[in-house]
């Protein structure tokens, strides 16, 4: 299994190198579909919370623990 932080306001989350998965209903990543971060579109960033967009930039950064 994948490290990765999950993003609560978008129903995905994010592994280490920026790539994004929709979580399954059991809240475990879907990895059979993937997106990286700078692919996203509007929707996406218009939806997400302010705290789950500082943890995707902390992700990025490398300042987040997994």
């Amino acid at each position: 299994m994948i490290n990765v932080i999950i993003l609560e306001s978008v129903d995905s989350c994010i592994d280490k190198d920026g790539n994004i998965y929709p979580l399954n209903c059991d809240g475990s990543p879907d990895l059979m579909i993937t997106c990286h971060v700078d692919e996203q579109d509007d929707e996406f960033w218009n939806t997400i919370s302010d705290n789950d967009s500082t943890r995707i930039y902390q992700v990025l950064e490398g300042r987040l623990n997994e």
